[in-house]
């Protein structure tokens, strides 16, 4: 008898740990233009793909905010696919949200416009769901810490880009 309850309780902890991977972010910056020098206007064009175990109207958008990491940002514009897609900025955050969400399937094209040539910025997917499966919690957003460049690799978490950053330095 002794043997059961903790068996059972062992049992319960193997089977709440063994989750399915849920969908992670590629953001891949597509192109640079310099808009204006004076004063300096950058716009820069990326995709938002969100790869793996995607729910039903999960993930409703991508909003855009200065790092900290160098200069500061300041947003001009905003550009995004015709409906279900809408986006905006002031001056401290652009923003892009999928009319009933689901950020899944191809790679979305995004642009921004900012004072920043290469704009370091702090990239959050919100989760519109509060308790979805297999991960029950309140804040499941993405947040991405990156500075975009072309053809430089961006961060699929933070984690793992300060864990590549520390290889080499």
């Amino acid at each position: 008898m002794r043997f059961i309850a903790p068996a059972s309780l062992l049992a319960l902890m193997v089977a709440t740990s063994a989750t399915p991977a849920l969908a992670f972010p590629h953001v891949n910056v597509t192109a640079s233009q310099t808009i204006s020098t004076v004063p300096p206007r950058y716009k820069t064009t990326f995709t938002v793909e969100l790869v793996g175990y995607n729910p039903p109207a999960a993930w409703s958008g991508v909003e855009l905010s200065s790092s900290g990491q160098g200069a500061p940002v300041t947003f001009y514009a905003t550009e995004c696919p015709a409906y279900p897609w809408s986006c905006s900025n002031n001056s401290t955050l652009a923003w892009y949200y999928k009319d009933g969400g689901g950020l899944g399937g191809p790679a979305t094209q995004l642009s921004v416009t900012t004072d920043q040539q290469v704009p370091c910025l702090r990239i959050r997917i919100p989760d519109m769901l509060l308790a979805k499966t297999p991960t029950p919690r309140v804040e499941n957003d993405y947040v991405i810490t990156a500075c975009l460049v072309v053809d430089m690799p961006t961060p699929a978490d933070a984690t793992t880009w300060g864990s590549l950053k520390a290889i080499y330095r």
